[in-house]
């Protein structure tokens, strides 16, 4: 899976009959838009970054994930994140909102067992301003239309 982002997190990953289907659906009803592969980056986005204090970072070059499901596991799973980050990887950490319920063991329910702590390791990080952000998200847009992210061509169906 090197190279590629985890399926769980960051993209959509079909079977061949799943995606027949979807261009199925595609085409009947006009809405979905085509399905593009994509790159696996992470953009944390400071909209008050400057050229003088390059705040905002952004992640390529997945590499592999490190998960932690089972509290008890947290040191050896660090221990991972920590050898990747003397060889010179990068990381974005992933954490749950029912992990910090599970690690502090408060309010864990049994049979919750899917909350967990996720370690994304990257080849590059660069330190970007936001004139920066704008241009590398602008070189990103190959469409050459104004659409919105995601899965799905999702329009506004309310009206006032």
């Amino acid at each position: 899976m090197q190279g590629m982002c985890p399926s769980s997190t960051l993209t959509l990953t079909l079977s061949q009959r799943e995606r027949g289907l979807y261009d199925s659906l595609s085409q009947r009803e006009g809405t979905l838009g085509p399905l593009k592969p994509m790159k696996c980056f992470a953009l944390l986005d400071d909209r008050a970054a400057t050229r003088a204090r390059p705040t905002s970072r952004l992640y390529e070059g997945f590499e592999h994930e490190h998960r932690c499901v089972d509290p008890a596991q947290l040191a050896a799973v660090w221990a991972q994140v920590d050898a990747d980050l003397r060889a010179g990887l990068h990381a974005v950490l992933l954490a749950d909102y029912e992990w910090g319920a599970k690690l502090l063991k408060a309010g864990v329910r049994p049979g919750t067992d899917d909350a967990s702590l996720r370690v994304l390791m990257f080849r590059t990080s660069k330190r970007l301003s936001r004139d920066e952000v704008d241009a590398w998200l602008a070189e990103q847009d190959t469409g050459g239309t104004d659409e919105t992210a995601g899965v799905m061509d999702l329009r506004p169906s309310v009206e006032r």
